[in-house]
């Protein structure tokens, strides 16, 4: 990518394997994540760049990105749809179908919304976060026999067996789980309910006041 720097080995033969002690400490001490129109920058540069090779899929994915993250997501969504509906890595397809699917959701709200995030999980039903977007709205609209039903599906996705693209860590580890657990509750499956609120709090990391609200439901689900 024209705006985008990777670490490469010197020697051809190289072997690949996921390392789970490392993370990543991004800062903005440069100069160029001190300037407020860099996004909209590379997305010029990335339009040029796709005049020369037009099926780079993974450029229109960072081109979408990057008008997304310019404050401009109307811009963002054909990028993305063109990204996801050629790409054949099928991670890079499930989260470009996402991305459309959030956009969809905040601007045209979550019917227009909804088609692209099953999109996104039939791409890639290893990946959950789709189907949280889903449990989550059908939670809210206390729909609960679907959200339990699609929330068996959640707990089925297995990401972590070779997954790495944009992972949503928190989705997995909690809060699609405290959705479920609720719907869980309300259809009568008490128990699976239960199990979900100890798993949850047994997370180190989850927000104060997101804890104290999963404490009560354990004590009122009990």
């Amino acid at each position: 990518s024209p705006v985008h720097e990777v670490c490469i080995p010197v020697d051809t033969e190289i072997t690949q394997e996921r390392i789970d002690s490392f993370c990543v400490i991004p800062n903005t001490d440069g100069a160029r994540a001190k300037d407020p129109n860099r996004f909209l920058y590379d997305a010029f540069i990335l339009e040029k760049g796709l005049i020369e090779t037009p099926e780079d899929w993974r450029m229109w994915f960072y081109l979408g990105q990057s008008y997304h993250d310019c404050g401009s997501p109307e811009s963002a969504i054909e990028p993305f749809k063109k990204c996801a509906e050629n790409t054949s890595w099928l991670e890079e397809k499930g989260v470009a179908f996402l991305r459309v699917a959030r956009i969809y959701h905040r601007l045209e709200g979550f019917e227009v919304a909804l088609p692209w995030y099953w999109k996104s999980w039939e791409a890639n039903p290893h990946r959950g976060e789709a189907l949280y977007e889903i449990i989550k709205h059908y939670r809210e609209q206390n729909m609960f026999n679907v959200g339990a039903a699609i929330g068996d599906l959640f707990l089925q996705c297995d990401y972590n067996k070779s997954e790495m693209l944009f992972i949503e860590q928190s989705v997995y580890e909690w809060q699609a789980k405290d959705d479920i657990s609720v719907c869980y509750f309300y259809v009568g499956r008490r128990d699976e309910s239960q199990k979900l609120v100890e798993e949850i709090l047994e997370v180190p990391h989850i927000p104060h006041d997101c804890r104290e609200r999963i404490t009560k439901n354990k004590g009122f689900f009990k």
